[in-house]
């Protein structure tokens, strides 16, 4: 028997035994809202989206980018049919992922704070081809109750194959208002012990770092950011000055495996 079915199951079984965080009322699809989540979201590579609803289990929204991926119709792509695009060996780690992101949002920090953190780790996907590719994924609260109760959560599925292949089995998550991120993680005993190992790059810096993952020059980024060059230069030399970067690749691969992007 597939393990799919049984290891699906098991991942939406943690939603249901929280009760106490997770709304079951359904939602409508703010549009507006939705692309401004997404702006706000690295994308380092081909990505879709989707809206994950905790009251039905299944996917209120679905990029149409879905189509380029999978050769799927994202009107009619379900999240079983999804979960069997990830790679057997995979679903066990995501399965821990998850687990460890309840006990983040819903026993770590104030839930008044859920909607400041951004959840991400990697995974292995397979697209159209049959090809088991390096993904990102990437969730953040979508909408919650007036109880600060979670309803949907928004998730950016990134293909990362062209920068890693390697996985690393971690948990980050990242404030996006600027308090403290936890990166890293891969048990609560660590997520509970957290010191910061690695020097952050600020909001800028990942901006240029994501453009020039993008294969934009230094000029085309001063032109779409209404910076100077120089100050593009200044910002790579910065970002290189921190962990002792070899080059700029070597910055976008290293922030990108440790969850910092």
């Amino acid at each position: 028997m597939s393990i799919v079915r049984p290891r699906l199951r098991e991942i939406l079984n943690i939603y249901d035994n929280n009760p106490r965080y997770l709304a079951k009322d359904k939602i409508d699809v703010d549009k507006e809202k939705l692309n401004q989540l997404i702006a706000n979201i690295y994308s380092p590579g081909p990505s879709f989206q989707f809206i994950f609803e905790f009251g039905t289990q299944g996917f209120a929204y679905v990029s149409p980018s879905c189509k380029n991926l999978f050769g799927v119709d994202p009107k009619t792509f379900t999240l079983s049919e999804y979960t069997t695009f990830i790679h057997p060996k995979d679903l066990e780690l995501v399965t821990q992922h998850e687990q460890l992101a309840v006990f983040f949002l819903y026993d770590f920090i104030p839930r008044e704070e859920i909607q400041n953190y951004k959840v991400s780790y990697q995974l292995r996907v397979k697209d159209e081809n049959d090809n088991y590719k390096l993904f990102l994924h990437q969730a953040i609260s979508f909408a919650l109750d007036d109880n600060h109760k979670m309803l949907a959560s928004l998730v950016n599925h990134s293909d990362i194959s062209h920068i890693t292949t390697t996985n690393n089995n971690k948990v980050s998550f990242i404030n996006i208002r600027e308090g403290k991120s936890y990166y890293n993680i891969s048990s609560k005993n660590e997520l509970e012990k957290y010191t910061t190992r690695v020097d952050k790059i600020n909001p800028r810096e990942t901006e240029i770092l994501g453009l020039i993952s993008e294969g934009l020059t230094s000029k085309e980024i001063a032109d779409y950011l209404y910076i100077s060059v120089e100050t593009v230069k200044t910002h790579r030399r910065n970002i290189l000055a921190k962990n002792d970067f070899k080059n700029i690749s070597h910055a976008i691969t290293f922030y990108l495996k440790q969850g910092l992007l």
